[in-house]
């Protein structure tokens, strides 16, 4: 009984936002083996190597566990780049990891940590190998090391997922919305909006992404 209704209250939550739109993904208020996963990858993979950049809507949840996997990108089965939230009471981390190696920390604390809708932005630019990350009016940069390198064929994941290299359950409490892609020679966008059964298409190539147990805020 207990159960039910937090996850009642979660999807409560979830619903009364104030704009009706984007992907809530189940966390750690629902078994592990039930929480969402939304992959961008699932129908192409995507060559980065030569620059990229990633943007999405994320809104995060406060919640009795509020650390976990935002997006997981396996690079050529090979290295991989995370972006993770950690949150306490009063403030809110946000982690780039390089195959393993944390690069960027993002702190945010006082008005900068209230819930609501952010905008975050993921590049890279490959003469000067630099990953550029900013949320909302915050942002960082590094340069990747040699060892480090998007050559190849990428995934991307957000949430949950099982693939080999990047397999987790570690799911963050968030809302997602609006996720853009760019590359060298193409732009996708889910707006994460209008969605199929267990899939949802981009705007510019109806392109599949695949989503495993969604709560969808239009619905």
């Amino acid at each position: 009984m207990r159960h039910t209704v937090v996850v009642l209250l979660f999807f409560f939550v979830c619903i009364f936002q104030l704009n009706a739109e984007g992907l809530c993904f189940r966390s750690y208020e629902v078994n592990k083996d039930y929480r969402t996963s939304l992959d961008i990858s699932s129908e192409k993979q995507y060559n980065l190597e030569d620059g990229f950049t990633l943007s999405f809507d994320l809104r995060l949840r406060r919640e009795a566990h509020n650390y976990g996997y935002i997006m997981r990108m396996a690079i050529a089965e090979k290295n991989k780049l995370d972006l993770i939230a950690s949150s306490s009471p009063e403030n809110r981390h946000f982690f780039l990891v390089t195959s393993g190696e944390e690069q960027l920390t993002m702190p945010q604390s006082g008005r900068s940590s209230e819930e609501g809708w952010k905008q975050v932005t993921i590049s890279y630019t490959k003469d000067e190998r630099i990953i550029h990350l900013k949320i909302g009016e915050f942002e960082q940069s590094i340069k990747v090391t040699d060892t480090f390198s998007f050559k190849g064929k990428s995934k991307i994941f957000f949430g949950a997922n099982q693939h080999p290299l990047v397999a987790t359950t570690d799911v963050a409490p968030m809302t997602l919305r609006n996720i853009r892609l760019t590359t060298h020679n193409k732009s996708y966008h889910w707006k994460l909006y209008k969605h199929g059964l267990k899939e949802v298409f981009d705007e510019n190539h109806h392109l599949s992404a695949k989503v495993m147990y969604p709560l969808w805020l239009i619905d």
